[in-house]
């Protein structure tokens, strides 16, 4: 196999796996609006989600190192299946309820598991083939597919189909996926056998306090540290930036039909962006020969002065114009961060330091999603992306402390 073939093997993964999540992109706040709960409600249902992925990351993470990534990954999909169906058939706040916890449990199955093969993958096919170059295109493909599908995602609620929600369809649509996902995972990605691999749960679940220990060793590093205390931040300040955008944008226009065009439009923007950013780390990197340290104070800052601003746009194309900026600073220091990170990760942990990676960033959502929610309830939701943007400019200064040289294990 050469590399090329392999990060359109992944890529192609990647854009059907959150494919599944960009279905509901456009209209996932609007969707639980719908059942009629307010933003308050919108912010603990995105807590209770968060809550759910930070207390199994770990241990799927260490299950996945020790079973198998492909074996773990198919139960996420059972799980995506049980929380779009939750969705579907939901009433009220709780069964709503239901449905954040199943993609919870969905997250965190799936968090670790095929990008840690595809990272072990091309050092076996190309161990010189630098990381963060390999990232830069897949995310690039990636986000670029993922834009075309918010882009028909956001017109669906405009299609008559007799569905007790507009949003309704954008569910039926991510359960016919489903199987889609799942068939090209099973012929396209192989898993080669590890001696770390145990196909006994029980003998599996015995491994936990060991990998959970040498985890815990790896992230007490200087260097670990501080990547993950950025992405507890992150996780706090994003909350707001992900799932505000929608109620926001609908307060632009009044126009039900121009709604679901241009909720298309932000979304499929709002990748498009990150794929440009993400195919602009190369000029960074080379030409201008930045460190990745560097790059992510770039791409923090750019993240931060943007959200301070974006909330007070009272017209849509200045709203357009500074949330796409957010999302191509933010693509720009995805392939810097996870060569940041795997550099320090050996490869019979990779799946446990990632989903420890994610499970702060959730720790930071929980957090962000009752404080920020309950912060957009009392006043707006600009001063809750300002809030964000605050935060992100402060986070990025610690970049500036980390030492690139110190803790590298690759």
């Amino acid at each position: 196999m050469t590399v090329k073939r392999l990060i359109t093997i992944y890529a192609t993964q990647l854009s059907l796996h959150w494919g599944l999540y960009a279905i509901l992109f456009p209209v996932q706040v609007l969707l639980m609006l719908s059942r009629g709960v307010d933003m308050l409600d919108v912010g603990i249902l995105i807590a209770v989600f968060s809550a759910t992925t930070f207390l199994l990351e770990v241990p799927t993470g260490t299950l996945a190192d020790q079973m198998g990534r492909k074996k773990i990954y198919f139960w996420s999909l059972v799980a995506q299946g049980v929380a779009f169906i939750a969705f579907l058939y939901s009433q009220h706040f709780w069964h709503l309820v239901i449905g954040v916890v199943a993609l919870g449990v969905a997250r965190a199955l799936a968090t670790g598991t095929l990008d840690a093969w595809f990272v072990e993958k091309l050092k076996q096919v190309d161990r010189h083939y630098p990381l963060d170059k390999a990232m830069a295109w897949v995310s690039g493909v990636m986000t670029l597919a993922l834009g075309g599908v918010t882009l028909g995602a956001g017109l669906l609620p405009s299609f008559p189909v007799g569905l007790s929600s507009p949003y309704d369809l954008n569910i039926v649509v991510g359960l016919g996926m489903i199987p889609v996902v799942a068939i090209y995972t099973w012929v396209f990605i192989k898993e080669s056998p590890s001696p770390h691999h145990h196909g006994d749960l029980v003998k599996a679940l015995r491994q936990f306090p060991t990998m959970l220990s040498a985890s815990v060793q790896l992230i007490r590093r200087p260097a670990m540290s501080i990547l993950m205390t950025t992405m507890a931040f992150a996780g706090f300040a994003y909350f707001a930036i992900e799932n505000f955008w929608q109620p926001q944008l609908t307060l632009l226009m009044s126009d039900p039909v121009k709604q679901s065009w241009w909720l298309g439009l932000t979304a499929a923007c709002f990748f498009g962006a990150n794929a440009l950013g993400n195919l602009l780390f190369p000029l960074v990197s080379d030409r201008l020969a930045w460190p990745s340290k560097w790059i992510m104070v770039l791409a923090f800052w750019g993240v931060g002065v943007t959200m301070v601003f974006v909330g007070w746009q009272g017209q849509f194309i200045g709203f357009l114009v500074l949330y796409s900026c957010h999302t191509l600073f933010w693509g720009i220091g995805e392939p810097a961060y996870e060569r940041l990170f795997h550099e320090r990760v050996p490869d019979h942990l990779r799946s446990s330091l990632t989903s420890s990676q994610s499970l702060v960033m959730q720790t930071g959502g929980v957090l962000g999603a009752l404080g920020l929610g309950a912060l957009a309830d009392a006043t707006s939701v600009a001063l809750a992306w300002s809030l964000a943007g605050a935060i992100f400019l402060a986070s990025g200064l610690l970049f500036i402390r980390l030492d690139e040289n110190r803790d590298r294990t690759a």
